[in-house]
């Protein structure tokens, strides 16, 4: 059944936390407590801790952990099959950030199953998708060479400081037509949200985002201008308006990640460049191949990864899957 975004509704299934809460029908040979986020392996290499759980951990396997328990699949082949199956493996409900009960919303797209998923989609692609980005290189390289500009002559530099975090966040707030002043404050909630790893302070700092962006998209509704919180604001889906709960949703999801996903991924991607310094002179050696290299240097050190929620009962070739 189609999920309803414009009347959202909480999760009605357990969110099951710590190893007194395993269900019954998981096989105790296959609980573990990996840390993903938060152990200390995962805090220090990522990537490496991701794939030791090739070879160190069973192909599908259940994970315990302080902020909930998960089926985990490791292998391309099972992942690939949960992807494309939202009839067993749904969207819904699969963000674990905190939301008030009383005044609930998806975040969209990202909780929105296909074919609806696309829909919403199809409302901001011309601004995200390749073509729409082009159109902001100009700016986007100025405001780089603004950046190193402050700190060239020193031949040294805090990158995430001076560069990594200002430059990803500034150009996001102005496609999305947000403050500049807020930065500082937008960046704080979304660290309290997404790296505190404690429900508490997540929660305090979502009610801090929601306030926010209420306030701000009545704003853009009563005044519109060309940033993406207006786009979403006055959007359609279907041939009517977008709800209270979807634009808050929408705008929402897109805050979160927009302050975060690309400053983290710039900080993978120049610290494996300043441990291999050959890479780099790969690089300054065929600029003309640039593009495909930022393109692998992503593909490697992305920082996100898709949870789904169990809707029906599944059994793989390898174990079973009950729902919730």
């Amino acid at each position: 059944m189609p999920i309803d975004a414009a009347n959202p509704k909480p999760p009605t299934y357990p969110r099951r936390v710590g190893m007194d809460q395993v269900p019954p029908h998981v096989s105790p040979d296959l609980i573990r407590s990996v840390g993903i986020t938060f152990a200390p392996d995962f805090l220090a290499n990522p990537q490496q801790f991701f794939i030791d759980l090739q070879t160190k951990q069973p192909p599908l396997f259940y994970d315990v952990g302080p902020m909930g328990n998960a089926w985990q699949a490791t292998k391309h082949a099972d992942a690939l099959h949960i992807l494309r199956h939202p009839e067993i493996f749904s969207n819904e409900g699969a963000t674990p950030f905190p939301r008030d009960p009383n005044d609930y919303f998806y975040f969209i797209p990202q909780e929105i199953d296909p074919p609806e998923h696309r829909k919403y989609r199809n409302i901001v692609d011309p601004v995200f998708s390749p073509q729409g980005v082009l159109k902001l290189e100009g700016k986007i390289r100025a405001l780089a060479n603004e950046l190193i500009d402050q700190f060239i002559d020193d031949g040294k530099v805090e990158f995430t400081e001076a560069f990594g975090r200002p430059l990803p966040v500034m150009v996001f707030l102005d496609i999305m037509g947000l403050p500049q002043s807020m930065r500082d404050t937008f960046v704080e909630w979304a660290m309290d949200l997404l790296h505190s790893n404690s429900r508490e302070i997540m929660g305090e700092a979502m009610a801090k985002i929601t306030a926010y962006l209420k306030s701000a998209i009545a704003e853009k509704k009563a005044n519109p201008d060309d940033g993406v919180v207006s786009l979403i604001a006055h959007a359609e889906v279907d041939g009517r308006p977008l709800s209270d709960k979807e634009v808050f949703g929408f705008v929402c999801f897109l805050f979160i990640g927009g302050l975060d996903t690309v400053f983290a991924t710039l900080n993978n991607v120049w610290l494996y460049l300043a441990r291999n310094p050959q890479i780099v002179e790969e690089m300054k050696a065929d600029p003309d191949n640039i593009n495909a290299q930022v393109e692998e240097l992503l593909r490697l050190w992305s920082v996100t990864f898709s949870g789904r929620v169990v809707i029906r009962g599944y059994r793989t070739a390898r174990r079973a899957a009950q729902e919730g």
